[in-house]
């Protein structure tokens, strides 16, 4: 245990390098949560550095079953490493770097080396060694349940798992059997066929590349195209290595060395130079790789004939995987312009096929320009995907500001306008287009955030600029509040960013909040007062204020009379009276409705629907039933046109003797 605190010790001057590159963003925040937490233990109670230092160090995204207790929280055992810890991420970076090593090393050694020796063979013991400190560190590493998701820290487990898996291949990739060899017998091998095979062994080591690979392909702070092509390049890079090592050891085995590849060009070619050796071999490999086949270098024996047979069927195998990649990133980066380009030649096509004004056919265009650009930011589509908890932190964020300023909702709760900005959705226009036209009855309202609109009237064709509103502006609120055509054209003057709120969202939320709603009404009187858009050209205050009393007196019933004209307010609950016939006497007295039936309103209470029947028929009524004889307790039950039936006392004791 003091040789594993010490070695994560020594690997704590690596973390801040390469915590930043390795650990993604989520895992950056809980590092530095648990390094204060462990500065803390250190300064405060060295007691419980243990109990702290791991007990952040548990993968975020990893999703416990249902009913499970686990927690990110949970503490793991003591002396057991989270696969997550920075410090081991840095420890798993290290090694990726010598397996690098081990990929090159070992074909060249295999080929081109009969036993490494002098200063080759002291790097080899020592990356050896390092593989073998990895093997006993991963005795105390905790894993992730396939099945569960949760971290697994017992130490039995642990051991367990290892050795039914990679224990057996991981020891004996690590032998350094050419020491052994010098040390039990005080010299070299030599080459050996044997030994050979146990060093391509080593290889068993290029899984974790993959591992690293796999990792930066998922981390967003690394382009992805670029991540994928790096990770092509390596697996060419270590094919074409491995046959061109391969091949040059087909010539080294064969007994006539001048009928092979290479010494029927360069004879005693053992004798040359070592890069024109390995030049030569990664000549060839590339060319047989890339189907060039120059022929100035080709098989000559049999051996190497066969080589190359299943060297060519690998790389069938190997085009394909690269020319499928490759096409995939190209493909995946360029659908969308591909998209984007037919809808905007779709569009045009439409334009010039139905004869459009150059005007309109330009607002189209700008549209779908400037759509195709928003929906590569996916705002919307992150807004809508995030709890409502969020979306409002993020709005009162980036919103709360501007709508306040909107003399609407001056006066009005913060709560209020919270909830209102919640339901608000940004969008944007490009210039010079229409986003309201004049007699429009607009069903939403916008308010501007950045940008410019200009208000335009239109008589005789002309057009003519009547205001022009920048960030706090409002419109569409009459058409939602006032039922009134707009009586003015909005047209952007610049690219602007607009947020729309729904009317019907509005009104429900009005008449949910009365005390609201009454602030917001007199803003929009106060506001239009004076002004031809209502018809209530300069109203007197007492006059306005009479006006507001009526009006506030039924929130959230109806939006009453605000204007001495004909037009005719919307009511917020938008919901048409309901009618209802009602008789006098049971319906068994009734049966084909030949009664006198009266067609009325229905009233708010039961009560004062007896009362209403009780002044038409001239009589008393105590109950309402339906046409099945049911007493209706409750007014909610009502339903439009349903027969209603009234029955006073004296018939309801007259029904109760007969039955």
């Amino acid at each position: 245990m003091i040789f594993l605190s010490r070695l994560l010790r020594a690997l704590e001057g690596l973390k801040e390098a390469v915590v930043t590159m390795m650990v993604p963003p989520n895992h950056c925040i809980n590092f530095a949560v648990c390094k204060a937490m462990n500065s803390h233990d250190e300064d405060g109670n060295s007691d419980d550095e243990g109990k702290s230092k791991f007990q952040c160090f548990s993968k975020p995204n990893m999703l416990p079953p249902l009913g499970s207790r686990w927690s990110s929280d949970t503490q793991l055992e003591k002396n057991i490493i989270s696969p997550h810890d920075p410090r081991y991420r840095c420890w798993e970076t290290f090694l990726i770097v010598l397996v690098g090593y081990s990929a090159w090393v070992c074909p060249f050694e295999l080929g081109f080396s009969d036993a490494p020796k002098g200063g080759l063979l002291i790097v080899d013991t020592i990356v050896d060694a390092f593989f073998a400190i990895d093997v006993i560190l991963t005795f105390f590493v905790a894993y992730c349940d396939d099945k569960t998701q949760i971290l697994i820290d017992k130490p039995r487990k642990i051991a367990l798992r290892y050795i039914s898996r990679g224990f057996v291949l991981d020891v004996t990739s690590t032998i350094p059997f050419e020491t052994l060899i010098y040390l039990i017998r005080g010299k070299h091998a030599g080459f050996n066929i044997y030994y050979s095979l146990l060093n391509v062994l080593h290889l068993w080591r290029l899984r974790r590349v993959k591992t690293l690979f796999t990792r930066l392909e998922k981390d967003i702070r690394f382009s992805y195209f670029w991540i994928r092509c790096a990770r092509l390049i390596c697996v060419t890079l270590f094919a074409v290595h491995c046959a061109g090592c391969l091949y040059y050891l087909l010539a080294i085995w064969y007994p006539n060395q001048n009928n092979t590849w290479i010494g029927s060009r360069v004879p005693e070619f053992q004798q040359k130079s070592f890069w024109i050796r390995y030049i030569s071999c990664i000549y060839w490999s590339i060319t047989t790789l890339s189907t060039v086949g120059y022929g100035d270098i080709h098989a000559v024996n049999t051996r190497e004939m066969i080589f190359i047979i299943f060297y060519v069927f690998f790389n069938l195998g190997l085009t394909a995987y690269l020319i499928g990649n490759m096409t995939n990133l190209v493909v995946q980066g360029t659908s969308r312009t591909m998209q984007f380009r037919n809808k905007i030649r779709a569009a045009s096509n439409f334009g010039n096929r139905n004869d459009l004004p150059p005007k309109l056919k330009e607002q189209i265009l700008s549209y779908m320009c400037l759509k195709f650009r928003a929906e590569e930011l996916q705002q919307q589509k992150v807004m809508e995907e995030l709890p409502k908890s969020i979306r409002t932190s993020i709005s009162r964020c980036l919103f709360i500001e501007t709508v306040e300023t909107v003399y609407l909702f001056q006066g009005v709760s913060t709560e209020f306008i919270l909830d209102l900005v919640t339901e608000m959705h940004a969008e944007y226009f490009p210039p010079k287009e229409d986003i309201l036209l004049q007699n429009e009855t607009p069903s939403d309202i916008y308010l501007l955030v950045s940008g410019e609109v200009e208000m335009l009237t239109c008589e005789n064709g002309n057009e003519q600029v009547v205001e022009s509103l920048r960030a706090g502006g409002l419109f569409g609120e009459i058409g939602v509040l006032y039922d009134k055509p707009q009586h003015l054209t909005v047209r952007t003057k610049k690219l602007s960013q607009l947020l729309r709120l729904s009317g019907s969202v509005l009104l429900d939320k009005m008449q949910t909040r009365p005390t609201e709603a009454k602030v917001i009404l007199r803003n929009f009187l106060q506001h239009f007062n004076g002004s031809k858009q209502l018809g209530i050209e300069n109203w007197s205050n007492e006059y306005l204020l009479s006006h507001f009393t009526t009006l506030t007196a039924n929130v959230p019933k109806t939006l009453s009379n605000i204007s001495r004209s004909n037009l005719q307010p919307r009511s917020i609950s938008e919901a048409p009276p309901l009618r209802v016939i009602i008789y006098k006497n049971h319906p068994s007295k009734n049966k084909q409705y030949t009664g006198l039936g009266k067609l009325v309103i229905l009233p708010d209470t039961v009560d004062q629907l007896l009362k209403m029947a009780g002044l038409k028929f001239g009589f008393h009524p105590v109950k309402v039933l339906n046409e099945d004889g049911a007493e209706i307790d409750e007014i909610n039950v009502i339903r439009d046109n349903d027969p209603l039936f009234l029955v006073d006392k004296e018939e309801l004791e007259e029904l109760y003797h007969t039955k």
